[in-house]
This record gives C-alpha cells, sequence and structure tokens, in this order.
C-alpha cells in the first residue's frame, strides 16, 4: 500500500489551525478514489523544517502533496525539493492558490520535482490524479483541473465545470466522516493550551469580482451549497466536541438565505452546550438584510463582538479600479446602527494601503471619513499582489502602472532581529510568538499611476502613525478637542501633525520616531528581499524585536512619551494660534496623563489636575456616530483625577501590571511592550479613571469607541 503525505505549513502565530487540505482531500478520495492509501496524518501548529522532515523520514512517502499559501511557498518547494532528492520516486502533487504558473511559462523547469499542480478547488482533480497515477496510465489531458509538465512549458487541463448544489462536491461529511482524526487534533491543542481556530464552509463560489482577491479560482463564480442536512449534523457535532471559536469561512456569509439556517443552528448549540463561544464571518460586499439578521443573532449570544466593515479603501476611484462592488459608507454605518440598536457592539474597519487611486493625500483625507464618525482608525494592511488574481494580469499591471518589490510576509504579531533566537516568549499570559525570517516571500506592490515608491514609504508610516495616536489614542483627545471646539478636521491636524510636526519640527528622539522609519523602509524596498519591520535603534541594542508599523509608533509614543508632548504641546499653539493655549494645554496635560507610561506604578497610581472636566466633556464620544454630533463644551470646573488600573489587556487576556516590579532596564522594555504595544489595534490608554472631587457617579469610563 502506498504511503501519502500531506504538507501545509502553518504561519507562525499564537492560535493553531486544523489540517483541512488534508482532511478534504483524504475524505473525497475515500468516498470516490478506486484504491486503498496509507494516509499519515500530517503534524500541526508551528512546525519547524527539522520536524517536518523527520516526520517524512518516519513515514517514507510515495504521494507528496504540498498546499502552497502566502505564508510557507517557499517552505513548500524547499521540502518539495528535498523530497525529490531523497526519494526520486515519490510523485510529488502542488495544491494552494499561490503558484506563478499563469505568469511563468517556465514554472515546471523552476520546479522540476513538481510533477503535477492542482490550482484550483483539490479534491476532485486530486482523487483524479491519483486514480491515474495508480492506474499508470497517466493520460494528464484528460485529467480535470490539472496544470501538467510539457516539453516546451505546461498546459492547462480542461477547467472542472461545477453544476450549482452538485452532490458530486460534497461527498459524506468530513466532520463525522473523519471525526476520530480531528478529535485528536482538538485534544493536542486542549493539552499545550493553545487556542485553535475551526475553519468551516457551508458554500463555495464568489459571485464578485475584486481585482485583488483569488478564492483558490472561486471569484466571480456561482455559489454552491453544501447540503443542509450534512450542515446540521456539522454544526451539533462542533458544539458538543467544545469547538470555542467557529470561523465561517465563505467568501460572503450572509449573501443567501441558507445563512440564516446555518446561524441559527450555531446559536442553538451555543444555547445547548455553550460552543462555540466565539464565532467570526466574512461578511457579503453587499451587506443584505440577511447579513444583519444573522449579525443581531450572533450578538445576541454574545458570538460576536464588532460589526465588520471591510471596505478596503474610502475613495471611490480607488474602489472603482480594484471594482470592490461595496454599499455607502453610510449605508454601513446605518446598518450598525440597527444592530446597535438591539445589541451593543463594536465596529472593525478592514482596509489595504498600496491599492491604484491611493495616495497620501487620498490617506489622509480619510482620516476625516472615519473619525467624524468615530469608528477605529483601521491597521492598513499593505496589498500584496497574488499571482493568480485579476490584478497580476499584464493588462492590469500596464494600465494602473503597477510595479513590486519583493518583501518578506509581514510579520504579526511581532518579529525578531536576525540575531537572536526566534523562539516564542511566554510574558505572563501575553504568549508573543516571533515570526521565523525565513518565511515565505511575497510580491508588495510598492507604486502605481498615483504613487511612487517613496510616496508609499509614507503612506506605510502614515497608517502606522494614525493606528497609534487614533485606534490608541495617543492624540485622540487632541484632536476631538481641536475637531469640536475649534473646527480644525482630523484631517488637517493629523497631515500637519505627520507632515510638519514629525518631518521638520520634532527633534531627538520625536523626530527619530519618522526619521527611523522613513530611512529603514526606503533601504529595505531598494534590496532584493525587504522586511517590513522596524528597528527601533533608539532602543537599547539588545531588544531583540523588529516591530509593526503601528507597534513601532506606540511602543516610540508610550516610551517617550514625555519628549513627544513637551515638544507636541509646544509645536501646537504655534501651528493653530486660533486655539485657547491654556485650555489646549489643559486637554494635552489630561491626554498625556492617562496614557500608559514606564514609570508607572500601580500600587500608586496616577493624579491629573485640570482645569476642565475633560473625563466628562469625553463621555460623549464613547459611541459610534451614525449622523453628525452635537458636541457640548466642556465645562470649566477644577478637577484632580486618579488613575488606578493594576492590568492591561492582550487578545482577550488580562495581564498584570508589573514592569515597575523589574530591576534590569531590558526587562522593563519587553514587559512594556508586550503589556501596552504589541497589539496595535487596542487602546494605550489607562482604564480606571475617577475624578476624585466629584459625585460618585462619575467614575471608570474607557476615552477609546
Amino acid at each position: 500500500m502506498k504511503t501519502i503525505q500531506i504538507m501545509v505549513p502553518q504561519n507562525k502565530e499564537t492560535n493553531g489551525f486544523l489540517p483541512w487540505s488534508y482532511l478534504f482531500l483524504k475524505n473525497f478520495y475515500e468516498h470516490r478514489g478506486n484504491y486503498e492509501f496509507n494516509w499519515i496524518d500530517p503534524l500541526v501548529g508551528y512546525i519547524s523544517d527539522d520536524e517536518f522532515w523527520q516526520h517524512l523520514l518516519n513515514n517514507p512517502p510515495d504521494v507528496f502533496g504540498i498546499g502552497c499559501y502566502l505564508w510557507n511557498t517557499d517552505t513548500c518547494y524547499e521540502m518539495a525539493e528535498k523530497v525529490k532528492e531523497k526519494w526520486p520516486e515519490c510523485f510529488i502533487v502542488a495544491g494552494g492558490p499561490n503558484h506563478d504558473y499563469l505568469s511563468n511559462p517556465n514554472f515546471f523547469n523552476d520546479h522540476p520535482y513538481i510533477d503535477i499542480l492542482v490550482p484550483l478547488e483539490g479534491e476532485q482533480p486530486f482523487t483524479s490524479v491519483l486514480d491515474m497515477y495508480m492506474s499508470g496510465d497517466e493520460k494528464w489531458e484528460e485529467c480535470p483541473g490539472i496544470v501538467y509538465p510539457t516539453d516546451d512549458a505546461w498546459k492547462n487541463s480542461a477547467l472542472i465545470s461545477y453544476t450549482p448544489g452538485s452532490e458530486i462536491e460534497w461527498p459524506g461529511s468530513v466532520i463525522l466522516d473523519q471525526a476520530h482524526i480531528i478529535k485528536k487534533y482538538i485534544k493536542h491543542y486542549n493539552d499545550i493550551d493553545t487556542t485553535f481556530i475551526f475553519l468551516y464552509e457551508t458554500a463555495r463560489g464568489c459571485p464578485y469580482q475584486c481585482t485583488f482577491c483569488d478564492w483558490g479560482g472561486g471569484t466571480f463564480s456561482k455559489i454552491r451549497k453544501k447540503p443542509m442536512d450534512v450542515i446540521e449534523q456539522e454544526i451539533e457535532w462542533m458544539s458538543d466536541n467544545g469547538v470555542s471559536i467557529l470561523s465561517l469561512i465563505n467568501a460572503n456569509f450572509g449573501i443567501i438565505k441558507e445563512d440564516v439556517q446555518v446561524a441559527e443552528m450555531v446559536v442553538a448549540g451555543a444555547k445547548r452546550t455553550g460552543y462555540p463561544k466565539f464565532v467570526d464571518t466574512l461578511q457579503p460586499k453587499k451587506y443584505t438584510d440577511k447579513a444583519i439578521q444573522i449579525s443581531k443573532m450572533f450578538a445576541k449570544q454574545n458570538l460576536i463582538k464588532k460589526y465588520v466593515i471591510s471596505i478596503q479603501d474610502l475613495t471611490p476611484d480607488v474602489l472603482d479600479n480594484i471594482k470592490r462592488t461595496e454599499i455607502t459608507w453610510d449605508e454601513h454605518l446605518q446598518n450598525f446602527e440597527n444592530i446597535n440598536n438591539e445589541v451593543p457592539i463594536g465596529v472593525t474597519i478592514g482596509t489595504m494601503v498600496g491599492l491604484p487611486g491611493q495616495s497620501l493625500t487620498t490617506l489622509i483625507n480619510d482620516v476625516d471619513t472615519l473619525l467624524e464618525r468615530n469608528v477605529p482608525y483601521p491597521a492598513y494592511s499593505p496589498w500584496v499582489m497574488l499571482p493568480n488574481s485579476p490584478a497580476a494580469k499584464p493588462a492590469y499591471i500596464e494600465k494602473f502602472k503597477i510595479d513590486m518589490s519583493r518583501s518578506r510576509m509581514p510579520a504579526f504579531p511581532t518579529a525578531t532581529k536576525a540575531n537572536v533566537d526566534n523562539n516564542a516568549r511566554d510574558w505572563g499570559h501575553a504568549r508573543v510568538t516571533i515570526k521565523n525570517r525565513n518565511d515565505s516571500t511575497i510580491n508588495l506592490v510598492t507604486s502605481t499611476y498615483s504613487f511612487c515608491k517613496d510616496e508609499y514609504v509614507d503612506m506605510l508610516v502614515f497608517t502606522g502613525m494614525m493606528t497609534a495616536c487614533a485606534t490608541g489614542g495617543v492624540t485622540k483627545l487632541i484632536s476631538l478637542f481641536l475637531r469640536y471646539e475649534h473646527d480644525i478636521k482630523f484631517s488637517t491636524f493629523y497631515g500637519k501633525l505627520f507632515n510638519v510636526f514629525f518631518k521638520e519640527k520634532a527633534i531627538g528622539v520625536v523626530h527619530d520616531m519618522y526619521a527611523i522609519a522613513k530611512y529603514q523602509l526606503t533601504k529595505e524596498l531598494s534590496s532584493d528581499i525587504a522586511v517590513l519591520e522596524i528597528d527601533q535603534t533608539n532602543l537599547p541594542q539588545e531588544f531583540p524585536l523588529l516591530l509593526p508599523m503601528g507597534s513601532y509608533w506606540s511602543l516610540s509614543m508610550l516610551w517617550w512619551k514625555k519628549e513627544l508632548f513637551d515638544q507636541l504641546m509646544q509645536w501646537l499653539p504655534e501651528e493653530f494660534p486660533e486655539v485657547d493655549a491654556n485650555k489646549l494645554h489643559d486637554i494635552g496635560r489630561y491626554n498625556s496623563g492617562i496614557l500608559y507610561s514606564n514609570e508607572y506604578d500601580p500600587n500608586v497610581g496616577r493624579d491629573i489636575s485640570c482645569e476642565f472636566d475633560w473625563l466628562d466633556w469625553m463621555s460623549q464620544f464613547d459611541k459610534v456616530f451614525v449622523s453628525p454630533p452635537e458636541i457640548r463644551a466642556p465645562r470649566k470646573h477644577e478637577c484632580n483625577y486618579h488613575v488606578g488600573d493594576d492590568t492591561t489587556s492582550y487578545l482577550g487576556h488580562i495581564l498584570p501590571i508589573e514592569w515597575h516590579t523589574h530591576t534590569d532596564k531590558l526587562e522593563i522594555l519587553m514587559d512594556f511592550y508586550y503589556k501596552t504595544s504589541c497589539n496595535p489595534k487596542s487602546s494605550r490608554h489607562f482604564k480606571d479613571i475617577t475624578r476624585t472631587n466629584a459625585p460618585a457617579s462619575v467614575r471608570r469610563v474607557d476615552h477609546v469607541a
């Protein structure tokens, strides 16, 4: 009996995943294939190359499958080449969406160790490939859905023609049929105390054609649905077997009526067993009544915490360029209000940087659209060119004058310098997994007709600054004061903060916050393979981490908070002379006082004295504004506040504030970073703020919505 090994290396991050590619291929073949194989269950979690290789040596493969995605393609190719050298007769099948065969006629010459490529949905083609391989009758042109080598290049076999609702796509139930394997993996993650995310699909296909996307060949295609009786059994199994985090990975969950039924089943299971405890979905581009109904159901059961707006950009021309079908910004906010009126819920925005039509100016202008409604400023993701997406076609690249740079995969939540051990480090409950610098490389879009590479660097640095200042709250209170007391636009303040203050006026470590990021990114994007994370060289060289842009800005601003606010409060009255300087300094004192800082001791707390009641004034900004708000002026009254926090949080974990207990400077820095700046989307504000000379009703407030 021949042995099959499937390898889909996981990105190095905190959460675990099940080997779904393996499970789907195995289950489909056992229902439709004609031969017996020895299927070797793969390792899960982040596995080192040595561990992968030992697993292969323990079970030498006759058939070796690799699943190539953005985060693992280089690793997969290296391992496949090594397998071919060790076992020349091994038959190697490459799947996944991250192969550049469409633009590379020499694909099989570049990767001679690959025998067959399955670039789209894999179950049916892989089954046909295995049967043809076993029969010895290798007429690849008759095998649907594959790419195979020829003497001069490669050929596509006929692509599979799917019929909506065709039962051949869903033979049996992968969860019920492979339950004995899935239970083993669930036990493994529970035994090592690692959160795992259970990916689950109830339909395939996407009717939209966003140019940046490649849904395994499933974009701009009809939706094919799994039988409802199978879904009902699978969801019941998940609830009974303690699946805590359920990620519904349909391209547009909520687009069809059956999705409402699925949501009802999930909620029923959660009520019956307590599982799942959290649900993640990809909402439809046009947020329908069905999607709103689903969000309400999940929110009422406390399965979701936020309404997600994956809008990618706010400028109409940009959305047209990427063929992004989207409801309007106002409609999104109205939908949010519809949900929030019944169940209080947060909101988060999904955006990208590097899209054709964007520029530093459009990004600055978008600040008004976002902050006028008091939504959290998004953490912009760099646009990565997927090799088989519509945007990767030569005509599209030429039309929008796209140029790209090779880069390492962006790290989350952090990365190490090249000369330090890249093991995970537990810091309290802030488990931070260090990114492996040997992970895959990607094509980063770094210039288009609307911006050059130098401006692209500024776009990355600006959006990182905004994440720290607005979402993190480092300057949020000041910006609100300028907007609602003096009608100075958010875009005006933040545009000048970036282009004037940090670039021209700031000195010393404050000026370096911009200068270091600008210099390093410019240098990196001119190299063969760029690294996007920043080395904050003003920190001790022993500090082992490279920082994503949002975290870089947050740590820099908090670590040198005094220097930042000393210079900022000197510059602001000069830049905005129409503003009441005394009141401006008062809000600056309060804004600075409620930020995390490395000298804070929770045993003592912190006292802040102000001439105006900013705690009361800021209570007006605890919600999203669906329509323009009426904001009352701050009340002039001498106020004394006390900060009493003794914890922070990271990805849902409550972390004790302990950096004041360390004596070693590096230990203070590491503890402070992990507990205040590691998650770029979280607030940098203390929460337990009490006005000591006010009525008892004025108490604990979180200033960041």
